[in-house]
């Protein structure tokens, strides 16, 4: 016997009719949730065990990150299932704060079972100097910079970014201010609120972007 989610007893014995009903709507109630793939790893690529999504879950989300540090590469990748937010609008892109310190990142939203299985690539950096120039800097415990270096773009990086927020790390408050060379993608980060994992949380407070200004300029965007 069918047991409905209203309280309908749905058995061979019912009207074939009311029978046939009972099954579908069971079969449509059941298994509606998404299922995601689910994993995280200190590298550029994960894979994890299918799970299936609450029902205020309704994309499956992957992030790849990588940080480059004085000389040092600190990758990292989430898989998991969560609300459409601001970061579904995201699109990849990196930026440059200073030339000993650089990231690049991929967001991707899907909304059918098992989306997130596939791998989702970085972009590009080249190192190339692209004949554009932003003003530079990178505080943490501020929330704006007080003081801009000149920084020479290269590759495709070619707006400048000027972004203030705080990183919320499980327990841990970042305050940040921030400022450098950025591909157009970054354009795409709005001020608001962005749940990178269920344990990373940006909230940003002033998001600018606009085209790099050609070397050797005067800075007339500070």
């Amino acid at each position: 016997m069918i047991q409905f989610h209203r309280g309908w007893n749905c058995s061979p014995n019912t009207m074939p009719g009311s029978f046939l009903f009972c099954l579908l709507s069971a079969l449509l109630t059941t298994g509606s949730s998404l299922i995601c793939e689910v994993c995280q790893a200190r590298q550029t690529s994960c894979s994890g065990n299918l799970q299936t999504c609450k029902d205020s879950e309704d994309v499956c989300t992957t992030i790849v990150g990588e940080y480059k540090i004085a000389g040092r590469t600190f990758p990292r990748t989430f898989k998991d299932c969560a609300t459409t937010s601001l970061l579904c609008n995201f699109v990849p892109f990196s930026m440059t704060y200073r030339p000993s310190f650089s990231m690049r990142t991929s967001f991707n939203c899907c909304s059918t079972d098992g989306c997130n299985s596939e791998q989702t690539e970085l972009p590009a950096v080249p190192r190339t100097p692209n004949g554009f120039q932003c003003p530079s800097c990178l505080a943490l415990g501020v929330s704006q910079c007080r003081n801009m270096d000149t920084l020479l773009c290269s590759g495709n990086e070619d707006h400048c970014f000027e972004i203030t927020g705080t990183l919320m790390i499980n327990n841990m408050n970042f305050t940040k201010a921030s400022a450098g060379c950025a591909t157009a993608g970054t354009c795409s980060k709005k001020v608001g609120v962005h749940q990178y994992t269920k344990d990373i949380v940006d909230i940003l407070t002033q998001v600018k972007c606009y085209p790099a200004i050609p070397a050797g300029s005067t800075r007339t965007e500070l």
